[in-house]
């Protein structure tokens, strides 16, 4: 079994032990339902995000983390759905270009940048990996490092990155 997978096992598994030990405690659920969508295990993702949200309904990150599974699974038209309905940009730039639509990916992305470009420059660099947009992601891959983002260190796992 490749280490990197044995890793993962290992995880997912301390945060399934966790679940069981204080089961509605919302952060180690979201941890597990991104631990399990790094595995590709999207069932499994989705499972876990519906427990925060039977535990905090009005969760919004777990809300627009459905329709990141979504995407990941294949599925742009559900998760722009969710995108949507929750006024994610961000997430709306995703879906719109699986959905073939380059036009409202690009007014979407630059709706986040224009509002987000001193604050989340590494989901700015996600979005321009997921469009295939190597170059772009790594210019804002230097500015989410320059500005000391905290999502930084999960670049090397983060499925929206699998691209680069």
């Amino acid at each position: 079994m490749d280490t990197c997978w044995r890793h993962w096992a290992a995880c997912s598994a301390a945060y399934e032990r966790a679940t069981k030990q204080s089961p509605l405690f919302t952060p180690t659920w979201c941890q597990l339902a991104k631990v399990k969508a790094c595995q590709a295990d999207y069932g499994g993702a989705r499972l876990a995000t519906e427990r925060v949200l039977a535990i905090d309904p009005d969760y919004k990150p777990a809300s627009v983390y459905l329709g990141i599974i979504a995407l990941l699974k294949g599925d742009p038209a559900a998760a722009r759905e969710v995108f949507v309905k929750y006024n994610y940009p961000l997430g709306i730039a995703l879906a719109e270009h699986d959905l073939g639509h380059p036009a409202q990916s690009q007014h979407a992305l630059d709706q986040w940048i224009a509002q987000h470009a001193r604050d989340d420059a590494f989901h700015i660099a996600a979005a321009f990996a997921w469009h295939g947009d190597r170059d772009q992601a790594f210019a804002w891959l230097q500015r989410a490092i320059a500005q000391h983002d905290s999502s930084v260190p999960t670049l090397k796992y983060d499925p929206l990155m699998r691209a680069l």
